[in-house]
């Protein structure tokens, strides 16, 4: 039976089995129109949540109600819903909107908030925290994710869901501006040391673990690491980033007497189509590479086959291939070596090689406007060749050349 309050009631529904339910429900009168709400089991709570509700209606009357009441009862995740669909409208693309919802729905996880009122300056604080401490990852990580908390909640300020900006101080760490010195740039005779690494790791590994390993055996672990060993080259001599190493197929090379390679636009930073030329040597060995599919497969590659395997795990990959070459991953500053430090090592060949820094800026592909100001933009092929053979002779010339490594044409003969 209901016990009525005044304009208010407790009771337990009756269940289509007749039987009366064990959670109580309320139900009172709120701007003219009669609410049921679900409350608890334990009666005298539900009477206590009928008595907030009624004095919430009683003040909303005399405007005095929480404005905020209704927005704080939404899941948290209604109210992200509603702020990429804002977003959405300001041309942010669907990767933009999904990678800020991965984010903000990974820090409210962690946060463990539910709801708008759970959000907090400290917890989000202990979040990023962890995310470099724990999770390791960089201070640019960090501060993408203080970012996306931090327009979420201005976007909850300005539209009146919130009395207050709960991040309001939350504030990017940052990085200088040299931010490319964390990472090392190893010289001409340190990546032909870490090519010859990749080349005879893996083999070398398992043949120490298995002695009697047969010799087609030993043979598949040395080509996955000359493979591997044409990705550090090529990366080196290029500048190009991972996800661009990952699109490139072999249609997108041409490896005649003028060779280049054309990144696909849509993995590259700046979306646009940015012929490069090709290290002469470098085109060779991925020359041999293609023959030598041919001749394992019994066909060439596809013109649509990828030309590198490019695994998730290749920063550790370089690591452990420099520490079979004796390079160390930690310089004396702190730099680290890492698969991007290919890169670096890329616009460090080039500086020292004197290349022209208009060209510079065209060869490494730079997308910060400051870097690629329009004066320095109206380069020809001719300029990017020059520059591009300026750097080959700078590595090839500064590394003695006993320390290459051999080519598979090499080996055919040898055997």
């Amino acid at each position: 039976m209901a016990r009525r309050r005044s304009h208010g009631s407790v009771f337990r529904r009756r269940l289509p089995d007749g039987k009366r339910s064990k959670v109580w429900t309320i139900q009172y009168t709120a701007a003219g129109k009669r609410q049921r709400e679900q409350a608890y089991t334990d009666k005298k709570a539900s009477e206590q949540l009928l008595a907030q509700r009624q004095r919430e209606a009683a003040r909303d009357e005399v405007g005095l109600g929480d404005p905020y009441r209704v927005h704080r009862a939404r899941p948290l995740t209604e109210h992200v819903e509603d702020f990429l669909a804002g977003i959405g409208s300001r041309n942010r693309t669907e990767k933009h909107r999904k990678l800020m919802r991965s984010r903000l729905l990974k820090a409210f996880r962690e946060m463990k908030a539910s709801s708008i009122s759970d959000l907090d300056l400290a917890a989000a604080e202990v979040f990023l925290g962890r995310l470099m401490d724990e999770a390791g990852l960089a201070v640019t990580t960090r501060d993408h994710y203080a970012t996306a908390l931090g327009q979420f909640g201005t976007w909850l300020y300005d539209l009146d869901r919130l009395p207050k900006d709960p991040f309001r101080r939350l504030k990017a760490v940052g990085k200088p501006s040299d931010a490319v010195l964390e990472r090392m740039a190893l010289t001409a005779e340190q990546v032909k040391q870490l090519v010859a690494a990749a080349e005879s790791r893996g083999r070398d590994r398992y043949h120490g673990a298995n002695p009697d390993a047969r010799p087609e055996t030993l043979d598949h672990f040395a080509w996955k690491g000359w493979r591997r060993g044409t990705l550090y080259l090529f990366v080196a001599l290029t500048g190009l980033r991972k996800v661009e190493c990952r699109g490139i197929r072999w249609c997108d090379l041409e490896l005649g007497e003028d060779p280049w390679v054309t990144p696909r636009p849509q993995t590259t930073k700046a979306k646009r189509k940015d012929p490069i030329p090709l290290d002469p040597m470098l085109a060779d060995r991925l020359r041999q590479q293609r023959r030598e599919i041919g001749r394992r497969t019994g066909r060439l590659p596809a013109k649509q086959a990828a030309v590198f395997e490019v695994p998730n795990n290749i920063a550790e990959r370089v690591r452990s291939d420099a520490a079979h070459a004796g390079i160390p991953v930690v310089d004396d500053e702190g730099r680290r070596l890492d698969f991007h430090a290919l890169r670096s090592t890329f616009a460090t060949l080039v500086a020292r090689a004197g290349v022209p820094m208009q060209i510079a800026r065209r060869l490494i592909r730079h997308v910060d406007p400051k870097l690629t100001a329009k004066h320095y933009e109206k380069l020809g092929g001719d300029d990017l060749r020059t520059g591009s053979q300026l750097v080959s002779a700078s590595f090839w010339g500064v590394a003695a050349t006993a320390g290459d490594s051999e080519s598979l044409d090499d080996r055919e003969n040898a055997e």
